[in-house]
């Protein structure tokens, strides 16, 4: 989501101090640390990761300014076929 927001909304971005991954990752996204296998099987190591997403609703505000999203399956295919012809 970030990659697809760096490239169609940079200036967003940028208004809002959210150019860099850490600091949209700060604001969006929750990271849990928890122990898991090393991946030689020798023993275990600490791993961040994302949780969830939190600050959805503005999230989503932000993101739908530039994307548009369907989930009627009809209604895509028929934006699909219209786009490819066939």
């Amino acid at each position: 989501m970030f990659t697809m927001q760096r490239y169609l909304q940079m200036g967003t971005l940028n208004k809002q101090k959210l150019h860099h991954f850490d600091s949209w990752a700060a604001t969006f996204g929750e990271p849990v640390t928890a122990m898991e296998l090393a991946p030689d099987g020798a023993g275990y190591r600490l791993n961040t990761r994302f949780a969830r997403f939190i600050n959805v609703p503005e999230l989503m505000q932000m993101f739908c300014q530039v994307f548009a999203y369907t989930t009627n399956r009809r209604t895509l295919f028929h934006i699909f076929r219209r786009c490819c012809y066939w």
